[in-house]
């Protein structure tokens, strides 16, 4: 007998989590979120999910650690009402760019939060667009199934429906650092396009980058760049700083997840950025949609993969 599922939403990211579950002919489950005096959490699944599935939709965005504990707490909810199976669907996985100890004396951040989610009783993730490899490499160390999820697809039918033909010749896709040299080569074989790369160098304390000289011809060419986050804009707005001073005529940006701290739009307004395209991985609020900026949505990569994995649960069963 096919197993049915439920779709749970954290508070963080619940657009999204509206979307998915649209997506898949779903309600969200009624959940209800409490904060305490002395700022202890606490939620309550407001309805019978015994026997099911139990799909988790968080984004560790706004207050990362706040967002990671209700998504662990949702998790015990589900585990002790009865659920058969705890996934969880993470658009956004905080401390993902803290992936190796980069000095003595330092957390290894990553790893650390996927113990915590092996140990909350998830057995599967779905995960978009990780900072490195070494991410997933956790989750599976710890005996958690990994599906590994790319806006690649969304960014890529994009630019083709919105990109001349006669005209792409004129574009080429840059690789900012060397971390984004896998996915910028994936874009460009994607796009059929030529890549070049810059050499971005970084100061591990005082967090400074700055770029190395940049021989590559690329004067009268448009510039077609992806990575997987956005922060504070410094690496992008610099970037683009230089790229116009060697002639380039337009530069866009395909970023998956738009964490955009402080002080970050008013860098991105006033920079030479043309045009910068994010996902919804992360919520992105009314006041940081300006004019450069526009949205695409990633739900259907995680509609596809929840079809996906309950045909194949399906087949199990």
């Amino acid at each position: 007998m096919k197993k049915d599922y439920v779709i749970i939403s954290g508070s963080r990211n619940k657009a999204l989590a509206f979307d998915i579950a649209k997506g898949l002919n779903k309600q969200l489950s009624q959940v209800e979120f409490r904060i305490f005096p002395n700022k202890e959490q606490n939620v309550h699944i407001k309805e019978s999910i015994e026997g099911k599935r139990a799909y988790i939709i968080q984004s560790l965005s706004e207050n990362p650690d706040s967002a990671l504990m209700e998504f662990l707490l949702l998790a015990d909810a589900a585990k002790n009402a009865g659920a058969t199976e705890i996934i969880g669907i993470i658009p956004w996985l905080a401390y993902s760019p803290q992936d190796k100890i980069f000095r003595p004396g330092e957390p290894l951040s990553s790893r650390l939060v996927a113990k915590t989610i092996k140990a909350a009783g998830f057995k599967k993730v779905f995960l978009l667009d990780l900072h490195s490899s070494l991410n997933e490499k956790y989750f599976l160390d710890l005996g958690i199934k990994v599906n590994h999820l790319s806006a690649l697809e969304i960014f890529a039918d994009f630019f083709e429906s919105q990109a001349k033909a006669s005209l792409k010749k004129d574009w080429i896709v840059l690789c900012i650092d060397q971390g984004a040299r896998k996915r910028s080569r994936k874009l460009a074989q994607k796009l059929n396009l030529e890549m070049v790369c810059l050499k971005k160098n970084r100061d591990l304390s005082t967090g400074k980058v700055d770029f190395k000289d940049f021989s590559a011809n690329i004067k009268g060419r448009k510039i077609v760049a992806f990575d997987d986050f956005v922060s504070t804009a410094g690496s992008l707005v610099k970037a683009s700083q230089m790229l116009k001073k060697l002639g380039v005529k337009k530069i866009v940006n395909f970023i998956t997840h738009g964490l955009l701290c402080p002080g970050s739009i008013s860098k991105i307004k006033q920079s030479q950025i043309d045009k910068l395209y994010l996902t919804d991985s992360y919520p992105i609020g009314p006041k940081k949609r300006i004019s450069k900026i526009k949205v695409l949505s990633c739900a259907p990569l995680f509609i596809k993969s929840v079809r996906e994995n309950e045909k194949s649960s399906t087949k199990q069963e």
